[in-house]
């Protein structure tokens, strides 16, 4: 069995928590001094983030829509964005000198505003560090399977492979391995979006939990719960199955704990989503109760997983777009607000990534293909906000920026980059870092920084 099916088959019906140990919760002061907690939100499929930030600018916009066709955003529905305090370095933004945002994601334009949102411009998987010179003369050394879905959402939560070739832990739970978490309790990387390799470290195994509910079906009753763990110790006759019984055991545990926090009907962060039904308003109303009862958990470092599906834009993009840009920043900003009003924005950071971006010249059915590099948010209060990192891209088909003819940008910041900047900030020592991002030396030995700079 792969770990996967192994734990999709351990977890029942809702909530897999797996742990090399579970006791006692101890007491954690109640105090913000010194808590963090990343939440990490994957877009699956392929976001297409040329639509995301674009280049406003007269000139840059008329090149903009020129090459985008039927894809191109009316200038007059963008959101401007207003220009960082010291200006834009326009060598670092192709010439760009203006930038607004998707007109669903105007809920964020008051975090940019506010200096608590940041754009980290082309990030994507990379090999090493490649450029179209080493591509078109076929010596690039590429990552494993480009273009796909499967093996890039891998490699951006992984970040790397063992021995082996295969893929075992994520950055996120490596990270919380090195930041001085408490191992011996709840565990401190949760994915509210079932399975996911980015919160699987090296020996700690992550928690996944429901957004309502509980681990065992209450029909079940209360004495088979609580005779559960003689009664399936009884069972298991081998070390597959000592396994599995382990793995419930300790849903068992932690769903005492856990359940009462996410069902908690009063809870007021959670009346701040009243009214969102999508299914990332729902996570993070979830993470943000469990932020919010963070002295039950008895962490001082968290690392959460949330997810939005539906990115695969290959027809009809302008409109999935248009539904999923809503619910992405309407949640995102209800949940920043949430953070403000617990008094955490500089103890909370939230970071998009997603498979891939698409490629800038549309296909023949509304929409837009399978691409490379793309551009991301981080906002939080620790985040040195209203300011753009990284390189924009050429908007040029097959020009110095493009992997091929169509506008698929070659990344000029790597996933490794991005995880060990936002690993640094929870507390990993840079002796650590080649651990949660074991590629990362590939490209600090090119002259590529291990940190990127946006975080505070």
């Amino acid at each position: 069995m792969n770990r996967r099916k192994f734990l999709k088959g351990a977890g029942g019906v809702g909530m897999v928590a797996a742990m090399s140990q579970l006791g006692a919760l101890k007491a954690l002061a109640d105090t913000s001094s010194d808590y963090k907690a990343l939440v990490c939100v994957f877009l699956f499929g392929g976001n297409d983030s040329n639509n995301m930030i674009i280049p406003y600018d007269s000139a840059s916009y008329t090149n903009y829509a020129n090459i985008r066709g039927g894809l191109a955003l009316a200038q007059s529905s963008l959101v401007p964005l207003s220009n960082p305090s010291t200006g834009l370095n326009t060598a670092k933004t192709a010439g760009v000198t203006q930038f607004a945002l998707h007109p669903a994601l105007s809920p964020l334009k008051s975090f940019w505003d506010a200096g608590q949102m940041a754009v980290q411009f082309n990030t994507g998987p990379l090999a090493a560090p490649t450029t179209r010179a080493q591509i078109v003369a076929g010596t690039a050394t590429l990552p494993t399977n480009l273009f796909s879905h499967a093996d890039q959402q891998q490699q951006w939560q992984a970040t790397g492979t063992d021995a082996l070739g295969m893929i075992r832990a994520g950055w996120g739970g490596r990270a919380a391995e090195h930041v001085g978490a408490n191992l011996s309790g709840i565990s401190p990387v949760i994915s509210v979006s079932g399975n996911s390799i980015l919160t699987q470290g090296d020996s700690l195994r992550p928690l996944s939990v429901p957004t309502y509910g509980s681990v065992f079906s209450p029909l079940w009753g209360d004495a088979y719960l609580a005779g559960s763990e003689i009664g399936l110790r009884n069972l298991a006759s081998s070390q597959l199955e000592l396994a599995q019984v382990s793995i419930k055991n300790a849903a068992l545990a932690a769903s005492s704990t856990i359940s009462p926090i996410i069902n908690n009907s009063s809870s007021a962060v959670k009346a701040m989503f009243s009214g969102q039904t999508s299914a990332i308003a729902v996570q993070l109303a979830t993470v943000a109760m469990l932020i919010e009862s963070r002295a039950k958990l008895a962490q001082s470092r968290q690392v959460f997983f949330v997810s939005l599906g539906g990115f695969d834009t290959h027809t009809d993009q302008l409109a999935t777009q248009q539904g999923l840009y809503t619910a992405l920043g309407t949640s995102v900003a209800t949940f920043m607000n949430a953070m403000n009003s617990l008094g955490l924005a500089n103890n909370v950071t939230v970071a998009t990534m997603s498979d891939f971006g698409r490629t800038f010249k549309p296909n023949s059915t509304g929409g837009a293909d399978h691409a490379w590099g793309g551009h991301q948010f981080i906002l939080g209060g620790a985040v040195k906000g209203k300011n753009y990192y990284g390189t924009f891209p050429t908007h040029q088909l097959a020009g110095p920026n493009d992997y091929s003819s169509e506008g698929r940008w070659i990344p000029t910041t790597s996933v490794e980059q991005y995880a060990a900047t936002l690993a640094t900030w929870l507390g990993v020592p840079t002796a650590q870092l080649a651990s949660v991002a074991p590629n990362l030396s590939t490209f600090t030995a090119a002259g590529w920084p291990a940190n990127l700079g946006f975080m505070g």
